[in-house]
């Protein structure tokens, strides 16, 4: 992303583009780096709940104008809030470059809240919430990450509940947006068939004479209890089984081990949890692990699906592989093709204009600046076996885990008493 462009306005508005030749399509994003994590927990879920609303009407566009002003042009609009950042964003060919700024612009800045739209708006988040709570592989998660953060708004659940949605009130949302979404805490980013000067231009117009809220204050990180087991009993077909290890916040110089750490333990098809739990056994169709980086936090986590008498012995080989990774170490062959796969999986992540976009944008909403992937691919390449090893030892201990299993026949009592490393 060397070649990326960087123009900053005097309000305080960063606009940011990278031309790729040969697209005609672009993609542009509006970034701040607010999300769910910055809520008090009265105010849990209204950063996703105000992304829904931007959408709902300006002064000079109605819901239904918002999305024939980008849908009419052949173009895709939708938004995404996550714990730290949230994004408003659109694709279309270049040509309709100024449209997408303009309405991205608009909805951004200019959302009324209408009243009525409020209210209506509360219903549909109602349901989508209790859609997820449908899902035990999302309540597993959900409960996992409330035990990894406990008393923090990270580990809550970006959505609200519906009892926290019930709660805000429009005026508390108009006040959470002018406290957090300014000027100074701002990109707009594109990627794709785009000039820079036509969209600083764009940018001009869309976000002229605004000034907005000034950057949000440093995150306090709280102390994680150890050792928490949740162990609820339900009756689904099939036990959902979380495991998290607080790990490593995003600035950390070994978040790249972590990186190859991950994929040798269950990023893919060719991992030891996949061997193990899906191959050889067969106990499992979902089985998996995932990092999540934040600032001044982050976690390792561990998610199955699994057969309903089989909860305790998959959850029992979950951990000796855990523990064979701290214990035993890597080959330099595993070493290798985990070291390749996390480059190649990078690059393959960045061949269309919204892949681009997206890179650069988290790469500014956690960094500040641009990560480019030549900058990942060289400290992945530097990643060493003894990198891996002594990362494994110290992230896979009982004194930062968390456990999580919901379905038929789950308790912890049993737990307690096959599984001593539970204790």
């Amino acid at each position: 992303m060397h070649d990326a462009k960087i123009t900053a306005l005097s309000s305080g508005l960063r606009v940011v583009s990278r031309n790729i030749p040969g697209l005609d399509s672009v993609s542009v994003g509006v970034w701040t780096n607010v999300g769910s994590r910055v809520e008090p927990l009265k105010l849990h879920g209204a950063a996703h709940f105000l992304e829904h609303l931007v959408f709902k009407g300006t002064p000079t566009r109605n819901a239904r104008q918002i999305s024939a002003d980008i849908e009419g042009v052949g173009g895709y609009l939708n938004a995404v809030t996550g714990e730290e950042s949230t994004c408003y964003y659109a694709r279309a060919r270049g040509s309709e470059l100024r449209s997408l700024v303009n309405v991205l612009g608009d909805i951004y800045r200019n959302a009324v809240l209408d009243p009525a739209e409020v209210e209506r708006e509360r219903g549909v988040i109602r349901e989508e919430i209790l859609m997820y709570d449908e899902q035990p592989a999302i309540v597993a998660h959900e409960h996992l990450t409330l035990s990894l953060w406990p008393g923090d708004a990270v580990g809550r659940a970006i959505t609200g509940t519906v009892q926290s949605i019930e709660r805000i009130s429009r005026s508390e949302l108009l006040e959470f947006r002018k406290r957090h979404y300014g000027a100074h805490n701002t990109w707009l980013v594109a990627a794709g068939n785009v000039e820079h000067n036509e969209l600083v231009a764009a940018a001009r117009t869309a976000f002229a004479d605004w000034q907005g809220a000034k950057r949000t204050p440093p995150l306090i990180i709280r102390p994680f209890k150890p050792a928490v087991h949740v162990f609820k009993e339900t009756d689904n077909d099939q036990v959902q089984i979380a495991i998290g290890f607080r790990a490593l916040h995003r600035q950390h110089p070994m978040r790249y081990a972590l990186r190859v750490l991950n994929v040798l333990l269950g990023e893919n098809m060719s991992s030891r949890l996949f061997n193990s739990l899906r191959e050889v056994r067969g106990w499992a169709y979902s089985i998996g692990s995932h990092v999540q980086l934040f600032e001044g936090t982050g976690a390792l986590i561990i998610q199955a699906g699994v057969e309903a008498g089989k909860w305790l012995p998959s959850l029992e080989l979950i951990l000796k592989e855990c523990s064979r990774l701290s214990q035993r170490g890597i080959s330099s062959t595993e070493l290798r093709r985990a070291k390749k796969y996390a480059i190649g999986s990078t690059w393959l992540g960045l061949e269309s204009a919204s892949d681009v976009m997206f890179w650069m944008g988290e790469s500014l909403v956690a960094y500040d600046r641009i990560v480019d992937p030549t900058e990942s691919e060289e400290k992945i390449s530097r990643v060493t076996a003894s990198d891996v090893h002594n990362l494994a030892q110290e992230i896979f201990s009982r004194s930062a885990r968390s456990i999580v299993a919901i379905g038929p026949g789950v308790n912890e009592r049993l737990a307690h008493e096959r599984l001593p490393l539970l204790v």
